[in-house]
């Protein structure tokens, strides 16, 4: 997947070497600004990544926008609820992530971190899938 992270490059100017840097998403760079706050980054988008809280709708927002690499999710809520549903996930920055219990979204697939378990990787159709097939259980 393809992060915007800044890229460390040095250009001559008379003489003078003089650091630079420049985004890795030289094919929409406008997507995410260089040295922006990866707190916002999420917001930058509109709508905002982070009202939608639809599986399927994520999906469809990464695949229109593939520069954005890929997404934390995060449970809607804590799986001692009794209205825990794996899938029912929302896009959060980093720092929102929760440790025990998250998920990361590509165009790839997704992948469930979770404590003290092994991460667990879907390809995406295979995740569309299954949520369809939950769903239909619930």
């Amino acid at each position: 997947p393809r992060v915007a992270s800044p890229v460390k490059s040095t250009q001559h100017h008379a003489g003078n070497t003089t650091p630079r840097y420049k985004s890795v998403l030289q094919s929409r760079p406008s997507a995410l600004l260089l040295n922006s706050d990866p707190e916002s980054v999420i917001t930058k988008y509109s709508p905002p990544l982070e009202i939608l809280n639809h599986p399927l709708e994520i999906i469809a927002r990464l695949k229109k926008e593939p520069e954005l690499g890929f997404l934390y999710l995060t449970p809607v809520d804590s799986p001692k609820s009794v209205h825990y549903n794996p899938y029912q996930l929302r896009v959060v920055v980093h720092s929102k992530v929760n440790p025990d219990d998250y998920c990361t979204l590509s165009l790839q697939g997704v992948t469930r971190l979770q404590h003290h378990r092994e991460a667990e990787f879907t390809e995406l159709d295979q995740w569309v899938r299954d949520y369809g097939h939950f769903n239909r259980l619930i």
